[in-house]
């Protein structure tokens, strides 16, 4: 399974609190390959974790060009480690970095909001989801909005409950921004921004 789709599937997974099978994941986003892996990875913030004998990381560091190398890393010889206890080290070094990205995420849609390049109207989020213009953006945890988006007129019927051809605008605004490469946080309904179903930051 290639990351687009394992992020999609992640997304899903962590906003459902269930398992989701990648069928449903490639019929939701009509592909089967990914095209740009590292930039889909961590939903745009793609961190680089080594694993080391600290005397050799410098060099290492000199060398590399990805840009999200971390500092800290794992020291020792990764093989003698289980894949649990690997992911946990990695977690353990990773999880602040995401917890300030989301921090200053949260702070520049205060910073922006009240004016053109923030927003929690779903029927301006859904058409800047499907043209790329999103920076950031957040989704309510386990809440659906029914309705269609129509790219061809550029418009959205949102309805109370589930109609033929209906989709979960939530969703569909969220799997577009994904698959952009574009931070997507899944929240609960309290850490919600302006605690609205949805919000975003616009590139523009």
């Amino acid at each position: 399974m290639n990351f687009e789709l394992a992020e999609v599937k992640k997304y899903l997974e962590n906003r459902f609190q269930k398992e989701v099978d990648v069928e449903e994941v490639k019929q939701l986003t009509g592909k089967a390959t990914g095209t740009e892996a590292l930039k889909q990875f961590g939903y745009g913030r793609p961190f680089l974790v080594s694993c080391r004998v600290d005397y050799l990381f410098p060099i290492y560091r000199e060398a590399n060009s990805y840009p999200h190398l971390l500092e800290q890393g794992i020291t020792g010889n990764p093989e003698s480690l289980k894949a649990e206890e690997l992911h946990g080290q990695a977690w353990g070094i990773v999880e602040p970095q995401f917890l300030k990205a989301q921090e200053e995420a949260m702070a520049k849609y205060k910073q922006l909001a009240g004016s053109a390049r923030a927003s929690k109207d779903l029927k301006k989020i859904v058409p800047a989801a499907c043209e790329g213009r999103i920076d950031i953006l957040w989704v309510t945890v386990g809440v659906q909005q029914w309705g269609f988006f129509d790219p061809d007129k550029c418009t959205i019927h949102i309805h109370a409950e589930p109609e033929f051809g209906d989709e979960d605008l939530l969703d569909f605004a969220a799997v577009h921004t994904i698959l952009n490469g574009v931070t997507v946080y899944a929240m609960k309904p309290e850490e919600m921004p302006d605690e609205a179903p949805l919000a975003a930051v616009f590139r523009y």
